[in-house]
């Protein structure tokens, strides 16, 4: 009992619709016998999933599966590494996952199915490289860290900068979080997910109208009341859980490890 307290969720790996249901099945025995809650990750990575013959009905098999068991599923993650391994490719440091098009394609079907509505949390592909070398300590990051990220100009170092570069995109196609492989990606990952005021503005706005189309805060766009909710919604969660900074400059402040 006091070990499974400690337990958050298990992941599930090469999870498929022929081995899903005993994957959750199982989990809810164990819930039940300890009187727990702990949840499940299923890692969509198998290679039904990458083949278009296959996929959909692969993906809506699945998607059966975790409404049954919506109450236990933690978050969908996604193998872009092992789809990769599919097709004899590697994504290089200087390009992101969404440029090798056979895997995006699989990214892009796996968002089509589980994020409609914000049903489910689903979260980006891993990023492969890093550096770890003690004069790249992510502490002592250039001043140009405030303006360049959004410009995809050099910032701190090819892994670094490819990795955010893939963040951006991440979010712009729906995605939430990260599946991490070294320590030196977390304050990038998690500090890409606060949320700006005025993203925080907009959502609230959106959420707070009735209908129609309203003029933003800041007058520099339109808020569409019912086209946007989706995505007020999932802003105003993550301002929830990751909090709201000013404006993007201070993002660089959220990618250092010590905290002024």
């Amino acid at each position: 009992m006091n070990q499974a307290k400690l337990i958050t969720a298990f992941n599930f790996p090469k999870f498929n619709k022929e081995n899903g249901g005993a994957y959750f099945s199982y989990l809810k025995e164990i819930n039940t016998k300890f009187n727990e809650i702990i949840y499940g990750m299923p890692i969509l990575e198998s290679k039904e999933m990458a083949y278009i013959e296959t996929r959909i009905s692969e993906l809506i098999g699945v998607k059966e599966i975790l409404d049954r068991y919506r109450n236990l599923v933690l978050n969908v993650r996604v193998g872009g590494t092992d789809w990769s391994s599919v097709f004899g490719v590697r994504r290089g440091i200087d390009y992101t996952i969404y440029d090798i098009m056979p895997v995006a394609g699989c990214l892009k079907d796996v968002l089509n199915v589980f994020a409609r509505n914000n049903e489910y949390t689903v979260s980006g592909p891993v990023w492969e490289y890093f550096r770890a070398e003690n004069r790249m300590k992510f502490s002592d990051l250039p001043e140009s860290v405030n303006t360049s990220i959004f410009r995809h100009e050099p910032m701190i170092n090819d892994a670094t900068d490819g990795l955010l570069r893939e963040l951006l995109l991440d979010q712009a196609n729906g995605f939430i979080g990260k599946t991490i492989i070294h320590p030196t990606h977390i304050p990038y990952v998690n500090g890409m997910l606060s949320v700006t005021k005025e993203q925080y503005d907009d959502a609230c706005q959106i959420l707070d109208t009735s209908g129609g189309v309203i003029k933003s805060k800041t007058s520099n766009k339109m808020n569409e009341i019912g086209p946007h909710h989706n995505w007020a919604e999932k802003i105003y969660m993550r301002a929830q859980v990751y909090g709201v900074i000013e404006d993007e400059s201070c993002y660089r402040s959220l990618f250092t490890l010590e905290k002024e």
